[in-house]
């Protein structure tokens, strides 16, 4: 769901872009390890404690010694914690992609007394454990700027919709300046938003056929809310679509859960490429310090 968070754990740990990793709703997960390992923890919703009740930092690389249980609890900010391991977590490829896919069956959900292993680690995160290695959990002083993300934005920034033309003055206008609620009725597949007393309306009402849709789609459904797909969201829909979120502000809206109140902040495409453009060579310089000041 959010994919910058997962990026960033992996790029603490020393594992590949495409290497899988735990992500954790809200908390109640518990893990024993059974061989000494690096592990970064990224995103919000859950803080991991150890079994003395130390809690580990967000957004550092951390050496976990063998034996050690780790488990997470609930934190307010933030609704997804992520978990890198080094080597990554080792479960198959279906697609070219090591994740979990629900609505296909496609199932690596963690279950009580599951075992999972992990490929080999990188020689980078190799020599890091050699430095780090002890006798007790030791986390790395150095890591990201936390300004990398501001997970606390209450905006989202998106661009003009294939069918904005479509909607009324009235809604474009509600849809600019309204504060919109994310409903209990959301999910992986799609925030759905409660509409601030008036309904987001065609100029006429209008049938259409289904077209293509991604994560970010804001479409408007029958009842004038919009919905915001997300990671497990259709490739289709048949709904009018007043907006796009940018990819750079989808962590943003990953990190949110029902209740929390977003505005939406209209931007140029070219604005919302070069905001994506700059989170990435973010995450490729923070990859890159990384890789050369310690090795």
């Amino acid at each position: 769901m959010d994919r910058f968070a997962a990026a960033l754990a992996k790029i603490l740990c020393g594992v590949a872009w495409d290497a899988a990793v735990l992500e954790i709703s809200f908390a109640g997960t518990k893990l024993f390890f059974d061989e000494d390992h690096l592990v970064a923890f990224t995103g919000g919703g859950a803080r991991a404690y150890t079994e003395e009740g130390e809690e580990l930092p967000l957004n550092r690389t951390i050496f976990i010694p063998q034996f050690t249980v780790i488990d997470t609890r609930y934190h307010p900010e933030g609704s997804r914690l992520y978990m890198a391991v080094d080597g990554g977590i080792d479960v198959p490829k279906v697609m070219r992609s090591r994740s979990t896919y629900l609505p296909a069956g496609i199932n690596y959900q963690l279950k009580d007394k599951d075992i999972y292993k992990t490929l080999p680690p990188s020689a980078w995160a190799k020599e890091i454990m050699v430095q780090m290695r002890c006798k007790k959990v030791n986390a790395a002083k150095w890591g990201p700027k936390d300004a990398m993300i501001h997970y606390g934005a209450q905006t989202l920034r998106v661009m003009h919709g294939s069918e904005w033309p479509m909607f009324s003055t009235e809604a474009r206008y509600a849809f600019q300046t309204k504060a919109f609620v994310i409903a209990r009725a959301s999910n992986r597949m799609g925030f759905r938003f409660d509409h601030p007393g008036e309904a987001l309306t065609l100029n006429t009402p209008h049938e259409m056929i289904s077209t293509a849709v991604t994560k970010g789609t804001v479409q408007v459904i029958p009842d004038g809310s919009p919905l915001v797909l997300m990671s497990d969201a259709q490739t289709t829909g048949g709904y009018p679509r007043i907006a796009q979120v940018l990819a750079a502000d989808l962590p943003i809206l990953a990190q949110k859960k029902p209740g929390d109140a977003l505005r939406f902040v209209l931007v140029s495409d070219d604005e919302a490429e070069e905001l994506y453009l700059a989170q990435i060579r973010d995450l490729l310089r923070l990859e890159k310090n990384l890789r050369t000041k310690l090795m």
